[in-house]
C-alpha cells in the first residue's frame, strides 16, 4: 500500500505548520525519465526522481517540515514569505461552493483548519494526501512567452530552431557574460541547455507509453482525494488527461460531494467534449489568459481573442460563474500595455458575468520581469495605472471593483522594484528574445506601447547585435 511516512501524517503534528502543503499535497510534473517533484507549484526548488517514495523520504522534504512546523517559511518558500501569493484564492473561493459537504471541502486549503480541525475531517485519510496538482505532459497548441519546453511541445520546437542559430545563441550568451552575479541566468535556460534536451519535448510521444501511465496511476495511489489539480500542457488536447477524467467518474469521484477538480486551460478548445466531464464532475475552471486583445494575441501566439472570448461567454450555469477564474501573468510587457489590453479584460468580464481575475507577477524568465525596465518606464506605468484610477463613472466601462482592486496591486508591485538600479542587461536579453521569437511568429514587439521609444533610447550600441 501506497502510504505517507510517518513524519508527514497529520495525526503526529503537534501544533500548526507555517504551512500545511507537505503534509496535504503531492505536486509532480511528469516528464520522459520520471517526475519533477515539489510539495507545492510555488515551492522554487525541484526534486527529480523516478520513485515517488525517493521523494516522500527525501532529506529536502525533511527539512522542509521541520522548518515549516518551528513556524518559519524555508528559503525555497520565499514566494509566500514575500506576500506574493494573493493570486492563490482556491481557500476563499471554495467557501462559495454550493455543496452539502462543505466542511470536507474547505480542508482543501493548506491553512484552512488547525490541525484539530484536519484530524478530525480527515479521520482515516491520514496516509494519504488529500490533494494531488499534477502535470502529465507537456502537449500544448501554444507557444506562450512565458513558458518552457517542458510545458509546451511548440515551445520545445521553437527553442530548438533558436538554439540552432549560433550567432543568436553567441550574443545572448555575451549578453549575460557581461551581467552581474546577481541576475539569474537560468532564466534564460531556452539557449543554455543542450539541444538533446529540446529533442526530448518536442513531441508527446514519451507520454503515450505504458511507463508514463504507470507513473500517473502511481501519483493516485498516494491520495485519497478532496481535491485534484490538472494542467499541462493544454489539458483540453490532452488524452491522458481525457482518460483521467473518464477514470474519476468511472471510480465514483462525480457522486462525492467533498471533491473538487480544478482545471487550467488556455480556453481554446472548450469543446463539446469537455463540457460533458464539467456536467459530472465538480470542476472549477482556471483560465490562463495573459491580457487582452492583441497583447494577449502577441503574447499566446496563435491563439486569437475573439475565440477566447466566445468560449468564456459560452460557458453556462453547470460550470457557473464561481467555477471560473482567470489567471493573468503579469510580464513586463502585459505592465507596459496596461492601458491597452485592460479595459477590453473589463468589458469582458462585465458582459461574461463575474470572473475572478488573479494577478501574477512574472519573476522567471527574469527577461520578462518588471527588473527588465528602465526606472523611466516603470514611472510611465504607474501614470497609466493612476489614469485609469481617475476614470469617473461616466466611461463606458468603468475601473471598479476588482479590476480597481488589481490595478493598486498592480501599481503596489511596481514601486517593489521601482529604485532597482536599471538593469541594461536584462533589457538587452528581453530586445534579443523577443525579436528572435518575432522573426519566427512574423509577430513584432514595437506593437506594445513604449517599447519602441525604450529600443530607440537604450538600445543604441547594441542595435546592430540584435
Amino acid at each position: 500500500m501506497s502510504k505517507k511516512p510517518n513524519y508527514l501524517k497529520i495525526s503526529n503534528l503537534k501544533s500548526k505548520p507555517k504551512c500545511m502543503a507537505p503534509w496535504t499535497n503531492l505536486w509532480a510534473k511528469i516528464i520522459p525519465n520520471g517526475y519533477v517533484m515539489k510539495p507545492c507549484c510555488v515551492y522554487d526548488a525541484e526534486f527529480h526522481t523516478d520513485n515517488i517514495n525517493e521523494w516522500l523520504e527525501s532529506e529536502q522534504l525533511k527539512k522542509l517540515t521541520k522548518t515549516l512546523e518551528s513556524g518559519e517559511y524555508a528559503e525555497a518558500c520565499w514566494r509566500c514569505k514575500n506576500g506574493d501569493l494573493e493570486h492563490l484564492s482556491f481557500t476563499k473561493e471554495i467557501e462559495k461552493v454550493k455543496i452539502k459537504d462543505k466542511k470536507n471541502v474547505k480542508a482543501i486549503g493548506y491553512n484552512a483548519y488547525t490541525v484539530d480541525d484536519l484530524k478530525t475531517i480527515l479521520d482515516k485519510d491520514d496516509d494519504k494526501f488529500i490533494q494531488l496538482d499534477i502535470r502529465p505532459g507537456n502537449l500544448c497548441n501554444l507557444k506562450c512567452r512565458t513558458c518552457n519546453s517542458s510545458s509546451s511541445t511548440e515551445i520545445a520546437k521553437e527553442n530548438l530552431e533558436m538554439a540552432n542559430d549560433k550567432e543568436f545563441v553567441d550574443n545572448i550568451t555575451q549578453i549575460y557574460k557581461e551581467a552581474d552575479k546577481e541576475i539569474d541566468t537560468g532564466a534564460i535556460h531556452i539557449l543554455t541547455q543542450p539541444k538533446k534536451y529540446f529533442e526530448k519535448y518536442t513531441d508527446y510521444t514519451y507520454s503515450q507509453t505504458e511507463k508514463h501511465k504507470q507513473r500517473l496511476d502511481n501519483l493516485f495511489e498516494y491520495a485519497n482525494l478532496r481535491r485534484l489539480k490538472l494542467l499541462g500542457g493544454e489539458p483540453s488536447i490532452d488524452p491522458a488527461i481525457i482518460s483521467t477524467m473518464q477514470e474519476l467518474i468511472d471510480k465514483g469521484y462525480s457522486n462525492h460531494n467533498h471533491f473538487r477538480l480544478q482545471i487550467v486551460t488556455n480556453m481554446t478548445n472548450i469543446n463539446k467534449t469537455w463540457k460533458k466531464y464539467f456536467e459530472k464532475l465538480n470542476v472549477k475552471l482556471t483560465a490562463s489568459v495573459d491580457g487582452a486583445g492583441e497583447t494577449f494575441e502577441y503574447l499566446r501566439f496563435p491563439a486569437k481573442w475573439k475565440s477566447i472570448e466566445k468560449n468564456i461567454k459560452s460557458l453556462d450555469s453547470k460550470t457557473g460563474r464561481d467555477d471560473l477564474s482567470m489567471n493573468v501573468v503579469m510580464s513586463n510587457i502585459l505592465y507596459l500595455d496596461l492601458k491597452k489590453w485592460l479595459p477590453v479584460m473589463n468589458k469582458l468580464q462585465q458582459e461574461a458575468g463575474y470572473i475572478l481575475i488573479n494577478f501574477i507577477e512574472v519573476d522567471y524568465p527574469s527577461h520578462l520581469s518588471l527588473d527588465a525596465l528602465p526606472q523611466k518606464y516603470k514611472k510611465k506605468i504607474i501614470k497609466d495605472i493612476e489614469s485609469m484610477l481617475r476614470q469617473k463613472s461616466k466611461n463606458e466601462y468603468v475601473f471598479k471593483g476588482q479590476t480597481r482592486k488589481l490595478l493598486m496591486r498592480a501599481k503596489r508591485n511596481i514601486k517593489k522594484v521601482f529604485f532597482r538600479p536599471d538593469n541594461i542587461h536584462l533589457l538587452k536579453a528581453f530586445f534579443s528574445i523577443m525579436m528572435k521569437q518575432d522573426q519566427l511568429r512574423k509577430q513584432n514587439i514595437f506593437s506594445i506601447r513604449h517599447t519602441k521609444e525604450m529600443y530607440d533610447e537604450y538600445m543604441v550600441d547594441t542595435k546592430e547585435k540584435i
